[in-house]
């Protein structure tokens, strides 16, 4: 709970098959303050969650989010999730740049003659 509070966020996931869908997501999610799209998934969007130690105006409720989304004539299907810990580990990952096992770092060596 600790580790998935530093980071209060819902995953929002539109199911996008063509390159359209994936324009039209993008402006959809446009009109939601603080949204962004997913650094691993094309599809997924992070929204900022408000808690009652976030009244921010960069956030808004589950029902005003889900106001915004079910006005929307796009996409019939769509989730909404709470952060999850998979995914709070993986922001972790990419944030602290931290390499797989086997993975060798790829700078060049120069070598002068």
């Amino acid at each position: 709970m600790e580790l998935t509070s530093r980071y209060p966020f819902y995953e929002i996931h539109l199911p996008c098959r063509t390159r359209e869908e994936l324009l039209r997501a993008q402006q959809l999610m446009a009109r939601i303050p603080g949204a962004r799209q997913a650094d691993d998934i094309a599809t997924r969007w992070e929204v900022p969650l408000q808690s009652s130690t976030t009244q921010q105006d960069h956030t808004m409720t589950l029902a005003e989010l889900f106001a915004i989304l079910s006005e929307q004539d796009d996409f019939p299907e769509f989730s909404v999730d709470a952060v999850s810990l998979e995914s709070v580990f993986l922001k972790l990952i990419r944030e602290n740049q931290v390499k797989e096992e086997g993975e060798e770092s790829h700078r060049r060596r120069w070598l002068c003659a």
